[in-house]
């Protein structure tokens, strides 16, 4: 007799995906609450885009992306890219403010 005989579980076998309202929810939390300086969420969601551009392209390239990679991957300019970088360094002075 197996040990899991008569074990029930609440959990389906497969997960189920989020509403799209929770996803937002728990993604403007995270922007608000994980920084120490706050960005706005526009920023937060392009620093996001970054992240995951930058893994595309590492997989891709087979090496890891240059900033003109990164910035024409992600359809901007590289002064763009570079305030992005700039916003995301959290040893920013507090007295600092970066204009979007």
């Amino acid at each position: 007799m197996s040990k899991l005989t008569g074990l029930r579980t609440n959990s389906p076998a497969t997960p189920i995906p989020l509403p799209r309202w929770v996803q937002q929810a728990i993604y403007l939390a995270l922007a608000y609450n994980s920084r120490l300086i706050r960005l706005p969420v526009h920023v937060h969601n392009q620093l996001l885009k970054i992240i995951k551009m930058r893994a595309q392209l590492t997989q891709r390239l087979g090496r890891y992306p240059t900033r003109i990679d990164m910035a024409t991957g992600l359809g901007i300019t590289m002064k763009e890219y570079q305030t992005l970088l700039d916003a995301s360094e959290s040893s920013k002075a507090s007295g600092t403010h970066v204009a979007f």
